[in-house]
């Protein structure tokens, strides 16, 4: 067998236990070490980054949160911009000019105004920095600011909304981090004759409609020729009123829905040196609008019901006699607004139709049952001439048709109305009433030895009134309506009565002839001088604006006006003048408007 060095060593190897040099193990632990410590880095490194992408998340997700809600408010809320006072030492405001530091290529006319930092806060303009417990997430504190530039010279070309969040950590270092989101808020003119009111949020213009069906305050007031002076020298009363019902009842469509409807019993009120006394008045509203920032309802669960049960008279007196204003001890009625009419709770037309339309309705209803006078009664020293009836205004008897008002939309033909205009969408409106007897100008009863004119009894006298307004608008302006009906109208022409012959829809005023009474009273007497005028309003309807209403809007109004009579009273006692004042007594007017505009073509 050959022997050699190799073979030996081979042969020893096969019997020795051997390993890895401790060298060896060394150098393999400080290889593991070192590769484990670079991933260990590498893992650190990780973590970190996913901290910090974490907090710019959040950073976003705040910025984006301020964007929304500043496009969110009203455009006139966000157009006003920043409060001036707020805006001190801010680094990104330069005089007033918005500079951020971020980005040194911007540089814009910051919007603000001189509202008072006192004044209620804004979210998220005023304060235009958040820096609290809103917007601190775990550890970590961001800072998030709120900015409205101009993007232009004109407020046509809109605003620029910018909303910076920055903030530092253990993850950026200590270093300050910055995120900035930006968005332009642009909303067109000329959408509507109100636009800000019915379009609250930038967007482009949609298709607006108004309506509004309406019975104006009326009734009869007396109040003495000069301000200040009482009606009488020595009687506390320097004024009266004796007011009708009224009703409103009104909607508008456009980015919101808005109705909302008025309904308003009568009310006596006398004014004296103690200040002024009133009975009734109590009215009804109710509301319903698609705003979100509102906090309206879009359709109530019920009709807001207003009645009045009490005192329905007011008098104030002295020793030279007494007047007395008076209203119906009782009266009822109702307003409903819906942004979505049903059959239930009911909106209803004026002639007490139920309107399903589902669209935005408001109605209105009032029951009258009785009289409304104001009286002076005289008694000078030597003699009591009684009650003279200065005005009086009577409503129909119990049992006939409430007093109606309504506003309302429709997409298509609903219970007669809207069958007057073209294409989808369409408003209506309209309003009725009726009166019955009405006097102005009346004297205490004549007695053997005073001196009147002969036949007398009033200045101006009426057995019934009535009147109806109806308006439509849509595509194509529906027709309206105005009609009216005087009854026996009289006045005093000095020497007998006139009746008022009109046609229909006419108006037309009328002086009055003068009337003297002479009362003995002792030794003194009593005389009462009367003059005045009386105006009957038309009754008009007018249409503006042509298909498809784009340029221009299309409006269509019926106005019914009424009978208005101005008496002046001058009573001397003895040859001197104790009083002047004027009775007035007006019927008011039934009114119904519509207006449609078509959204701008694309």
């Amino acid at each position: 067998m050959l022997w050699t060095p190799i073979a030996d060593r081979w042969r020893r190897m096969q019997h020795d236990d051997s390993g890895f040099t401790l060298i060896e193990i060394m150098t393999t632990m400080f290889v593991i070490s070192i590769t484990l410590l670079g991933l260990m880095t590498v893992q650190v490194q990780s973590l970190r980054s996913i901290g910090l992408a974490k907090e710019r998340q959040q950073a976003t997700a705040m910025a984006n949160r301020a964007i929304e809600q500043l496009r969110a408010l009203p455009y006139d809320t966000v157009s006003a911009g920043l409060r001036s006072c707020d805006v001190t030492g801010d680094g990104n405001v330069s005089g007033s000019t918005f500079a951020p530091a971020y980005d040194s290529s911007i540089s814009e006319p910051l919007v603000t105004n001189s509202n008072a930092c006192s004044g209620a806060s804004v979210a998220p303009l005023y304060p235009h920095i958040q820096n609290g417990a809103a917007t601190k997430i775990g550890k970590v504190q961001y800072r998030v600011r709120t900015y409205v530039s101009a993007a232009g010279a004109t407020v046509s070309k809109g605003y620029f909304l910018t909303v910076i969040a920055d903030w530092s950590s253990g993850e950026t270092q200590g270093v300050n981090k910055v995120i900035a989101v930006r968005s332009r808020l642009f909303s067109p003119s000329g959408c509507s004759s109100t636009s800000t009111a019915t379009r609250p949020f930038a967007g482009p213009c949609q298709a607006f409609f108004y309506s509004d069906g309406g019975i104006a305050p009326a009734g009869i007031t007396v109040k003495p020729v000069t301000d200040g002076n009482r009606l009488i020298n020595t009687i506390d009363v320097s004024g009266l009123e004796s007011t009708l019902p009224s009703l409103s009842a009104r909607t508008q469509n456009e980015q919101v829905v808005s109705t909302q409807s008025v309904t308003s019993t009568s009310e006596a009120t006398l004014t004296g040196a103690s200040g002024k006394s009133v009975a009734g008045g109590q009215s009804g509203t109710s509301a319903a609008d698609t705003d979100p920032a509102s906090g309206t309802t879009n359709s109530p669960g019920s009709a807001t019901t207003v009645s009045y049960s009490g005192s329905s008279s007011l008098s104030g007196s002295g020793n030279f006699g007494s007047f007395t204003a008076s209203v119906p001890a009782s009266a009822s009625g109702s307003a409903y607004s819906t942004t979505a009419a049903t059959a239930t709770p009911a909106c209803k037309d004026d002639v007490a139709t139920t309107l399903v339309s589902n669209q935005a309705c408001a109605s209105g209803d009032v029951t009258p049952n009785g009289t409304y006078r104001a009286q002076m009664s005289l008694s000078p020293p030597g003699r009591n001439l009684g009650s003279a009836t200065l005005a009086s205004i009577t409503t129909p008897s119990a049992g006939a048709s409430a007093w109606r008002a309504f506003g309302a939309r429709a997409a298509l033909p609903v219970s007669g109305h809207c069958t007057g205009t073209s294409g989808i969408g369409c408003v209506a409106a309209g309003s009725r009433r009726s009166l019955g007897a009405m006097s102005v100008g009346g004297v205490p009863a004549i007695a053997d030895g005073d001196v009147a004119p002969v036949g007398f009894t009033s200045m101006v006298t009426m057995d019934a009134f009535a009147a109806t307004s109806y308006a439509e608008a849509g595509i194509a302006p529906g027709s309206p309506t105005a009609t009216r009906t005087l009854t026996n109208l009289k006045y005093w022409n000095g020497v007998s009565y006139t009746t008022v012959s009109l046609a229909a829809g006419a108006g037309g005023s009328y002086p009055l002839g003068a009337a003297s009474f002479v009362y003995a009273a002792g030794a003194n007497a009593v005389q009462i001088d009367l003059s005045g005028t009386l105006t009957v309003d038309p009754a008009s309807s007018t249409t503006t604006g042509s298909t498809p209403c784009q340029s221009a809007a299309c409006s269509v109004t019926s106005t019914v006006g009424g009978v208005r009579v101005s008496v002046q009273y001058d009573v001397t006692y003895g040859g001197a003048l104790v009083g002047s004042f004027l009775v007035k007594s007006n019927l008011g007017s039934t009114i119904a408007q519509t207006t449609y505009k078509a959204a701008p073509s694309a």
